[in-house]
């Protein structure tokens, strides 16, 4: 092997290396943009999903008896009870206090983000950005290796390199 070989080949895998640390970024770029929260109205639907199925749920626990009956084991008030015991949130809700609960939930949740908040469409098109990066730059560590395995030298193989790459006829 020449010496402008061994110069190639340690070029190269300074470059694979390079590229690699540019996934490791892109991993955390992507691990960082799951953590940031929804926006405002976003985090509203779902609260408001959540408290609709947490009163489906609890209505399954009550059966409203007469008024001014007295109060058994299937009476309204120990079913309500035991709607509270199972499902206090819609239990809230049925009792008249939905509006307050949301306001709570949501408000809570705005207020625990300690990162600036981003909407569904902007987080796709942020994952998609960065799954297109990466798979450029798997796709380009996978040439270089190719290469230096066409001059007769060895790189080690990422173990966790994307199949599509090292498995390709052509990039």
């Amino acid at each position: 092997m020449t010496k402008s070989t061994r110069h190639g080949i340690a070029d190269a895998r300074q470059d694979i290396e390079t590229l690699r640390s540019q996934l490791r970024d892109l991993a955390t770029a992507r691990a960082m943009l799951a953590k940031r929260p929804m926006v405002k109205d976003e985090i509203g639907a779902r609260v408001e999903d959540f408290i609709a199925g947490e009163e489906l749920r609890a209505r399954d626990w009550v059966t409203f008896s007469a008024l001014g009956a007295p109060v058994t084991a299937d009476s309204s008030a120990f079913t309500m009870k035991a709607a509270f015991a199972h499902h206090p949130i819609g239990a809230l809700t049925l009792l008249g206090f939905g509006q307050q609960v949301r306001e709570a939930l949501v408000g809570e949740a705005v207020k625990s983000a300690h990162l600036e908040p981003i909407s569904f469409e902007e987080r796709q098109r942020e994952y998609n950005r960065i799954d297109a990066e990466t798979d450029t730059i798997g796709a380009t560590i996978e040439l270089i290796i190719r290469g230096a395995e066409d001059t007769g030298s060895t790189i080690d193989r990422d173990p966790y390199a994307d199949p599509r790459h090292v498995l390709a006829k052509d990039l």
